[in-house]
């Protein structure tokens, strides 16, 4: 069954190519009408005021995407409380929490100090927000206004950050940033299930700021502003990389310097939306060899998963196995695992000055 299912996320990904990958997605193709179907009804229903969105009593700043995973959505989230942490606001993140197991209305993450529950109860995105961001509480949960006003009460936030929030019409937001993969600015162009996009591209005049991710790792950025340009003419977009900054063993006993990875043959593991950004990131370390073992996103690895990672490791002579923060998570509960993960940052490389007013503007008491 498993196996089955990474079948399925690679031809819908576009990663697996061919007669038979095609014949499915051409098979999915009713499933995608119905779900752009009720995905417009319900954004036009909420334009409309047919139904109503509920307004937090506190400045509400959206992340999200309209490509499912991979669009270095988490990475802005995190550089984005950083920022207005330095400018002295007080903030909290609420993110939807996919794949938790907890139950009822939200749970608390972190509350800024510690870290409250374990990776596999919040699931890996908001257990990477916890891990990352200090004096942020992180809350998940399906009722994000619910999430809020606790978040109100608790820490008196000013401006809470709604981490996957553009399809969440359900809350008010004062300002909605998308992030757009400049190496595939719309995935496979195809809506759910039969390719990567939870929206129509025409939904992007929706926002109020693009933020443009891995800008560095395209050959042809001129075309990406094109393709975004038909659906957002006159937005503000803020080009940013994905920075490489250490390397560190997941128990955090060792943190090693970079520059010991050039001329070693390395074997990336990981399980996310984008794994070939994973690779162009390593291949600017000047690694001489990269071998790349990827799974589907959000996979929860086993004990055959380990099996399979140390056997090709040891087949392909690997000096380094090497994952993300976000697939650290989810191989926490394997001790003694020779794995380095890689540690990265998103920089904002262009117009930053003017997201940064922009965001304290907006930040201001009305």
């Amino acid at each position: 069954m498993r196996c089955r299912f990474a079948y399925i996320y690679q031809v819908v990904t576009g990663r697996r190519r061919g007669i038979v990958p095609t014949l499915i997605c051409i098979m999915l193709l009713p499933f995608s009408w119905l779900y752009y179907l009720l995905v417009m009804a319900g954004r036009f229903c909420y334009e409309q005021g047919i139904l109503k969105s509920k307004r937090l009593p506190c400045i509400v700043i959206s992340v999200g995407n309209i490509v499912a995973g991979g669009t270095g959505k988490t990475p802005a989230v995190i550089a984005l409380a950083q920022l207005l942490q330095r400018a002295s606001m007080r903030v909290a993140v609420i993110s939807r929490g996919y794949r938790s197991t907890l139950r009822g209305k939200f749970a608390i993450v972190s509350d800024g100090e510690k870290i409250l529950v374990s990776p596999q109860e919040v699931g890996d995105e908001a257990y990477l927000l916890a891990r990352s961001l200090k004096g942020v509480p992180i809350l998940i949960g399906k009722e994000r206004f619910e999430a809020g006003l606790e978040a109100i009460r608790r820490w008196q936030v000013d401006i809470i950050l709604l981490d996957d929030g553009f399809q969440h019409w359900k809350l008010a937001r004062d300002l909605d940033i998308v992030t757009v993969d400049a190496t595939q600015p719309f995935g496979t162009n195809r809506i759910l299930p039969s390719g990567t996009l939870r929206e129509p591209k025409s939904t992007l005049r929706h926002a109020d700021i693009i933020l443009l991710t891995r800008v560095d790792q395209t050959s042809n950025l001129n075309s990406v502003y094109a393709q975004i340009r038909k659906y957002a003419p006159h937005h503000l977009i803020v080009e940013s990389v994905h920075v490489p900054y250490s390397l560190r063993t997941m128990d955090d006993t060792a943190i090693l310097g970079l520059e010991l990875l050039e001329g070693k043959n390395v074997l990336a593991v990981c399980g996310i939306g984008n794994p070939d950004s994973f690779v162009s990131t390593l291949r600017s370390l000047k690694i001489a060899k990269i071998t790349l073992l990827d799974f589907p996103d959000h996979h929860k690895y086993t004990l055959a998963d380990i099996k399979l990672i140390l056997s090709k490791a040891e087949v392909d002579g690997i000096d380094f196995i090497i994952t993300t923060e976000k697939d650290e998570q989810k191989l926490l509960a394997f001790h003694n695992f020779p794995i380095f993960v890689l540690s990265i940052k998103l920089d904002l490389t262009t117009r930053k000055d003017v997201l940064e007013t922009l965001l304290l503007r907006i930040s201001e008491p009305h």
